[in-house]
């Protein structure tokens, strides 16, 4: 699968595509991201998944998907 990693406003991001589960209820959608962002502390950091219900039919659009989602928490956590 492919990944992504980048650094958003000082905090470490990685998103990975990887396929869906097959419980999903999405017939169209193949890739589903695994989202992680790294918390720095002042003790050391902490590895964070950020939940993603969508799925998406490219690696692309997952990646995209993926790497606004991060932004978005990254933000809310700031």
């Amino acid at each position: 699968m492919k990944s992504h990693r980048e650094t958003y406003k000082g905090w470490p991001l990685q998103v990975t595509s990887r396929l869906c589960s097959e419980k999903r209820d999405c017939a169209d959608c193949n890739y589903c991201p695994m989202i992680v962002v790294t918390e720095q502390q002042s003790i050391g950091f902490r590895e964070l998944e950020v939940p993603c219900d969508g799925g998406f039919q490219s690696v692309d659009e997952c990646i995209k998907a993926g790497v606004v989602l991060a932004r978005q928490f990254i933000d809310q956590r700031i």
